[in-house]
């Protein structure tokens, strides 16, 4: 056979790929050597094949033919091969005289128990299993010029099985010992995984319930596609007689302690413990477990508390022929309240239609069906009136401060030797430079006289006192302003307004004013040129929502549907540095204001909600 190439390498190669022999199995002569400038080329003859050595193993012993070139050997799964105490990883050839060392992994026999518990404690899984002992012998190998090494089982032995005791100790090493499943032991002892213990979970209580046998909540007007709504369905009048049932109180459950599987006790939650709470015009009977009326009238619930108003029900208008309406219980027109005109009650009032040029003030909710046109409408008037008495007065504990220090100003001149031209001095003052402190002083007394009385009245006589000693020349002593001035800041940190929590709601407003000391709901068309004082909220609720013009306050929040408008009509919004702002469409020259900060919109945006972050307004919006 000869093979021929461009050089010796390249024609032993051809020989090599055609006999399927090592390079160096082949024994070859160089027949031919042509090396001209045209042609380089070299030929061999092969002679014979250089005979491979054979290596096998019997019974565990490597057996060795040598011959004229070594064989192999490549280590198999769970062998390790050493030759001439290196560690091999591949196919290598081996000598009769090189050193091999062959070590099988044998595997030692394992058992374990596993237990989970379940992050809430209320199930527990045990998991038992072995792994046998295996031992490993070499496989015989027949001889060959290249064997690969491998281990074969011997013997596999596996650990003695856990017994049931042994498993109730390690239950118990683990404190497992709730609810148990004993039973489940002989299921696992074999091997694998069961629930082994299961916690009882705690019996729910039954709250106690108060079932009320009249309506404790308004029903809502229903408001068309086209922002249409039934003005005067602004909740049904119920009234009840003396004697009846107005509600019974249902005694819930206590509920049942729990335990986890180690044996914890799980407290269920307190039942929930109903009291009926009686107001005026109510009745508790039966231990607490029914409530009746003492009288006719309107039912009401409010903060819980059940009360039985007295109510004055007009059929008709409220005008000239009624006269002014005053009444201590609720108030039920199912007329208009016409020009002119003033409705007044310590308690609720509800107009089926519209209120026009008057006043409708209530200690309570105030609910009108129709329009509001140049009205004024006050809930929770009490707390309002108040509220703008203590404001007054803090106006005149300022106003006798710039008192005292123009008086001291004018003895410090040197014109005035005698006090009672000093005094004179301020008379003149009162007349002339702080003539309008003086018409808010008694502006203020007018407020006061007409709508308060009580502490607030008696501490305003004190005060009216100091001022027509000073505007009557009568003051000896000016020294007593001071005194005076501490005084009232004393009134002033000490006094608790009675808080008494009312709203409005009304469908459409126009040039008017509506105070609440809760919230205030606009559930029609809208608002115009409308101002708006809440304690609370104000919130948009009909089928457009639109607030154009006016002034609009709530300590909370704000929401509307269509605040300003394109001709840029100057709308405020105002709340508190805690409030919220928020509207589906608000126009150009739409004022925000937190606290004393503001901010304006400057061209027609949508989904606007504005608030306060680390005292910056923060005003998310899109552009219309």
């Amino acid at each position: 056979m000869r093979y021929s190439g461009k050089n010796l390498e390249e024609a032993v190669e051809n020989a090599s790929k055609d006999t399927n022999r090592d390079k160096e199995e082949l024994v070859y002569e160089i027949i031919e050597e042509k090396n001209s400038l045209f042609k380089k080329q070299v030929t061999i003859e092969i002679k014979r094949f250089k005979e491979r050595g054979k290596i096998g193993i019997s019974d565990g012993k490597i057996v060795f033919i040598p011959k004229e070139l070594p064989p192999s050997i490549t280590s198999g799964e769970g062998v390790k091969i050493k030759i001439n105490g290196r560690h091999i990883t591949e196919k290598t050839y081996v000598n009769e005289e090189d050193k091999i060392d062959i070590e099988l992994e044998n595997k030692e026999g394992r058992k374990d128990i596993e237990i989970k518990v379940s992050e809430d404690k209320m199930q527990a899984f045990i998991k038992v299993y072995y792994e046998p002992k295996i031992v490993y012998k070499l496989k015989d190998k027949e001889p060959g010029n290249e064997i690969l090494i491998e281990a074969e089982k011997y013997i596999e032995e596996y650990p003695q099985k856990f017994t049931k005791e042994e498993i109730e100790e390690i239950l118990n090493e683990k404190k497992i010992k709730y609810g148990v499943q004993w039973q489940s032991i002989n299921d696992v002892i074999d091997g694998g995984e069961v629930l082994i213990a299961k916690g009882l979970m705690p019996a729910e209580p039954v709250d106690d319930r108060i079932d009320y046998y009249f309506i404790t909540e308004d029903k809502k007007a229903p408001v068309e596609k086209d922002g249409k709504v039934d003005f005067y369905n602004i909740g049904e009048i119920e009234c009840v007689e003396e004697g009846q049932v107005l509600a019974v109180r249902k005694e819930g459950k206590d509920g049942k302690i729990g335990y986890d599987v180690y044996g914890n006790v799980i407290i269920p939650r307190k039942r929930k413990i109903e009291k009926i709470l009686k107001g005026p015009g109510c009745e508790v009977l039966d231990n607490g477990s029914r409530a009746v009326s003492l009288i006719k009238g309107m039912p009401k619930l409010e903060n819980e508390r059940i009360s039985v108003n007295p109510v004055y029900m007009i059929n008709g208008d409220v005008d000239i022929k009624t006269g002014n309406v005053e009444f201590k219980g609720n108030i039920v027109i199912k007329g208009n309240v016409t020009a002119g005109m003033k409705v007044k009650s310590k308690n609720d009032i509800m107009i089926m239609k519209d209120v026009e040029d008057s006043q409708v003030f209530a200690g309570g909710n105030i609910k009108i069906g129709g329009s509001i046109i140049k009205s004024v409408i006050k809930a929770g008037e009490k707390q309002l009136n108040y509220d703008a008495a203590i404001e007054h007065i803090k106006y005149f504990k300022d106003f006798l401060k710039r008192i005292n220090l123009l008086y001291e100003e004018i003895l410090k001149t040197g014109k005035f030797n005698l006090n009672n031209q000093a005094v004179h001095a301020i008379k003149i003052l009162l007349d002339t430079q702080l003539k309008d402190d003086k018409n808010k002083v008694l502006e203020a007394d007018r407020f006061i006289r007409d709508n308060c009385d009580d502490e607030i009245s008696s501490f305003w006589d004190r005060c009216i006192n100091i001022f027509k000693l000073i505007e009557n020349e009568s003051i000896s002593n000016f020294s007593i302003l001071k005194q005076f001035i501490d005084f009232i800041e004393n009134f002033i940190s000490s006094y608790q307004n009675e808080v008494n929590i009312a709203d409005v709601v009304v469908y459409y407003c126009q040039n008017s004013e509506i105070n609440a000391t809760n919230n205030v709901e606009i559930k029609g068309k809208g608002c115009y040129n409308t101002n708006i004082y809440a304690l609370n909220e104000v919130m948009f609720s009909g089928y457009s929502g639109v607030l154009r013009g006016g002034y609009i306050f709530a300590k909370n929040h704000i929401k509307a549907g269509e605040v300003g408008s394109q001709a840029s009509i100057r709308t405020i919004l105002k709340t508190s540095m805690e409030g919220i702002i928020e509207a589906n469409v608000a126009y150009q020259n739409t004022i925000l204001t937190f606290g004393d900060s503001y901010y304006r919109i400057e061209y027609p945006c949508k989904s606007l909600k504005a608030y306060v972050q680390k005292g910056e307004i923060i005003v998310e919006k899109f552009k219309l």
